[in-house]
């Protein structure tokens, strides 16, 4: 009897042991298992096709396009003249002057350059479209307001020529309807003399009033153009302004002062451009007479002048 309860007790502890052992087991039996995740988006596609469009005044309407080419080189001719002095709000103050005559100051006695003919100027529109298949205008498409830059410009001789260039004196005026004006230059200029003395009858001296024997003053030095006139222009390189690395033009609640324009929900914005050879450009600042241009070396040469706008990528 003795050694069957030896035997029972540490039966007994084992199965309690098992017991005890199995019941903790229980507790922790379902092992977490998770082998997939997932990640959705619901969204709407969306059409971010857009087009920025230059025009110009046809027969009746505006026509609008990609480029626009102002008339061709056998017509585009441009003669040195001069506006003057710009006003203080950057505009052109009225007539450009050319010709000037051999002891004839006063850009009154000059004659009066003719756009189209010694200098080139025309006006030209821009204008925002983008694809909205519930829009009503224009097919589609609906006009938006778009910051407008310039990405590349250009003022330059058409055949890099250094003994015939007449690059440097080239400008553009560009004028925003209701907006920013601009003076640009190949390079920045600075305080530009717009008077001074001339020797057009070449004979070695400054000019004189000169005239009949009996003319007064007529041995006095003529000063041509308006004295302490100036012109400062802005480099044509510092205007430009490049798109990002994702398409896009500076952020439009910090524009600056790049900004050409902003284009308009209705209506078109208008920008007239000047191009002429300004001719008190001094090709060599070391002359006697920096500004009297060498008609031997500038005769003839042809130069190329334009700019790219840009809105960046439409979103």
């Amino acid at each position: 009897m003795k050694l069957n309860k030896k035997i029972a007790v540490p039966f007994l502890s084992t199965v309690v042991g098992l017991s005890l052992i199995g019941g903790v087991g229980g507790a922790v039996a379902w092992y977490q298992y998770n082998s997939r995740v997932t990640a959705s988006y619901i969204g709407t596609s969306v059409a971010n096709s857009g087009v920025l469009q230059i025009g110009h005044m046809g027969a009746s309407s505006i026509e609008w396009g990609r480029d626009y080419v102002q008339g061709d080189e056998t017509l585009n001719k441009l003669t040195p003249v001069t506006f003057g002095a710009l006003n203080n709000d950057l505009s052109l103050p009225g007539p450009a002057y050319a010709y000037p005559e051999a002891g004839k100051g006063s850009y009154t006695d000059w004659q009066t350059a003719e756009a189209g003919v010694d200098y080139v100027q025309f006006d030209i529109y821009l204008r925002a479209l983008q694809a909205d298949a519930t829009a009503t205008q224009t097919n589609g498409y609906k006009q938006v307001v778009k910051d407008v830059y310039i990405s590349d410009i250009k003022m330059q001789d058409a055949v890099a020529n250094v003994d015939r260039s007449v690059a440097g004196a080239l400008r553009m005026h560009i004028n925003v309807d209701g907006g920013k004006k601009f003076l640009l230059a190949p390079a920045a200029v600075t305080n530009l003399a717009l008077s001074g003395e001339l020797d057009l009858d070449r004979d070695g001296e400054s000019d004189q009033v000169g005239g009949y024997a009996w003319t007064q003053g007529r041995t006095s030095t003529v000063t041509y153009g308006n004295a302490e006139d100036k012109q400062n222009a802005t480099a044509m390189a510092s205007i430009v302004t490049a798109r990002d690395e994702h398409g896009e033009m500076p952020d439009p609640e910090n524009p600056g002062q790049n900004l050409i324009c902003r284009t308009k929900e209705v209506g078109e914005q208008k920008i007239t451009i000047t191009i002429w050879l300004e001719g008190w450009h001094q090709f060599d600042t070391t002359a006697t007479y920096p500004a009297l241009w060498d008609v031997l070396k500038t005769a003839g040469v042809k130069v190329q002048a334009g700019l790219t706008f840009d809105v960046g990528k439409f979103r």
